[in-house]
């Protein structure tokens, strides 16, 4: 056995004793007492043809005001990024959406563009519905400091509960997750939404016959937990089946929740005319790793995540990785290496695929 094998065991053993356990010790040790405002949501797995549940009570309870965890970076972007997507996806039914989104933008940039912002937000209004929107988690998916103001993108992965009454007939309820890429500016050491640029992609409704193996065995996996903005990109084709392979192995490793694979992530590496990796459906973002956001587990080496890390790099090869550790140590000038760290990458882990 080489030293290498028996690292890749080592981290094997050490994950599914986390997993096993429940991430207990690693609880007792960085997650403070768990809270509505300070804690994210779980979001259970929702497909995106699950029929809508019964219920005697129509209307969803409101989440409190969503704070960011401790050990955030930027957490007053994150703070008003989640607020913001809290308020949109709050309302009674009947509620104009311009109404609902003037509302939710009450302190946004002077330059908020409500026509526009309501034209790639649509998505997120149901007319006749009740709605009540819970962030789930708030990731980071860009930064650029300096020129004429910071701005940064918050990709806000939100639950909204549904609810609806129709005359004759019983109340029913469903769940919906999407991630929304809010974009804010930074105006006298305040943090402003600027705008929307995506709200997480059109819903899809079925499966498709021609499926890959690998994309079913993504959805289908109780390990892998995704909101419905990744599985309609998945239901759509639209993700680089390496990834989608290495999304399966991962697995093995230990449970982990995606923030976003394509849609909900902004379209460019910020602030660059490069096209992302995520837009070629090569991209995906995990922000929880065993139970544990990945942000509560930095920079301790000994985490969870740091082993599930390790693990993509050394066990799967992944060509590129980001995450709150650089596994490669400093570059060697002219070298360009798989692994490397900085300050938006600080609450996820980033894979991504070349093009082939």
């Amino acid at each position: 056995m080489t030293p290498h094998d028996a690292n890749r065991i080592d981290r094997r053993a050490f994950l599914a004793m986390l997993a096993a356990a429940g991430v207990s010790a690693c609880k007792q040790r960085v997650v403070p007492s768990p809270t509505p405002s300070s804690t994210p949501t779980r979001v259970p797995q929702q497909s995106a043809d699950t029929p809508p549940t019964p219920s005697t009570s129509p209307r969803p309870s409101r989440a409190e005001a969503f704070e960011p965890l401790s050990g955030e970076a930027y957490p007053n972007a994150k703070r008003v990024a989640g607020r913001f997507v809290e308020a949109v996806t709050s309302y009674d039914p009947g509620t104009p959406p311009r109404r609902v989104l003037r509302r939710a933008a009450a302190s946004a940039d002077p330059e908020f563009d409500v026509d526009a912002v309501l034209r790639r937000s649509r998505a997120l209004f149901v007319p006749d519905a009740f709605s009540a929107g819970r962030v789930v988690y708030p990731q980071l998916g860009g930064l650029t400091l300096g020129g004429s103001a910071d701005r940064i993108s918050v990709m806000v992965v939100v639950r909204q509960d549904l609810a609806r009454t129709r005359k004759g007939s019983q109340p029913e309820t469903s769940a919906v997750t999407r991630t929304v890429d809010v974009r804010l500016v930074n105006r006298d050491d305040q943090w402003l939404v600027e705008d929307v640029a995506d709200s997480g992609g059109a819903r899809v409704k079925m499966r498709r016959r021609r499926l890959s193996k690998r994309a079913g065995q993504v959805l289908d996996d109780q390990r892998i937990e995704l909101p419905d903005s990744a599985r309609w990109d998945i239901l759509r084709g639209d993700i680089d089946n390496r990834l989608l392979a290495t999304m399966v192995d991962l697995a093995e490793v230990a449970p982990y929740s995606v923030a976003v694979l394509k849609s909900g992530h902004p379209r460019n590496v910020f602030g660059t005319d490069r096209i992302s990796g995520h837009t070629l459906g090569r991209g995906v973002d995990i922000w929880k790793v065993a139970g544990q956001p990945v942000v509560l587990q930095q920079p301790d080496k000994k985490s969870a995540a740091y082993a599930f890390t390790t693990a993509a790099l050394e066990d799967f090869g992944v060509p590129e990785l980001g995450s709150p550790w650089d596994l490669d140590g400093p570059p060697v000038r002219g070298e360009r290496r798989p692994s490397f760290t900085d300050a938006v990458h600080a609450d996820h882990i980033h894979i991504a695929f070349k093009a082939s």
